[in-house]
């Protein structure tokens, strides 16, 4: 991704919040791709990459689950959207 260079960028804090593993069968617990090479794990690097060229304050890549995917929509629609 092309860096994105605001001066306003050094203030902002970048969450990502990944709400599914894309490559795991569920069923089996296994990956399609082996460890390093997994799909989220290259979204993550490539964000990571993006965010620190942009300039970004900081960068948080986040695991959640689909139930705490659905209580953190909650919390931002009552206003509260990070702890």
């Amino acid at each position: 991704m092309t860096p994105i260079k605001n001066a306003k960028n050094k203030y902002v804090n970048l969450h990502i919040l990944e709400t599914a593993e894309r490559d795991k069968n569920t069923k089996l617990q296994t990956y399609k791709n082996p460890l390093g090479l997994r799909d989220n794990e290259i979204l993550e690097a490539v964000w990571r990459k993006w965010a620190l060229e942009s300039g970004y304050k900081s960068f948080e890549w986040k695991n959640i689950n689909k139930r705490q995917s659905h209580n953190i929509v909650l919390a931002r629609v009552a206003g509260n959207f990070f702890d």
